[in-house]
């Protein structure tokens, strides 16, 4: 078991192998603007991607994944920008 012990001690040493995993921002060519329509902040989740997006009445405006722009927009909270 002493060599998966030194194995395992390496890992721990790399910084590369502690930090988190992140998941690439699509290119811009799949990105859409879309700007909120509300009055409070909220926070959605791309029902195609899963990815999160926050919105305020001061950050009413920003991009999005394209695949989740049609269901955001029948929601009627969202309108293109």
């Amino acid at each position: 078991m002493a060599c998966c012990n030194r194995r395992r001690e390496a890992l721990a040493s790399d910084p590369a192998a502690r930090a988190p995993a992140t998941r690439p921002a699509p290119p811009a060519s799949t990105r859409a603007a879309i700007r909120y329509l509300g009055g409070e902040a909220v926070s959605v989740r791309g029902p195609v991607t899963g990815l999160a997006y926050a919105f305020s009445p001061h950050q009413a405006q920003r991009g999005i994944d394209r695949r989740d722009l049609a269901p955001l927009l029948r929601s009627r909270l969202f309108a293109r920008a």
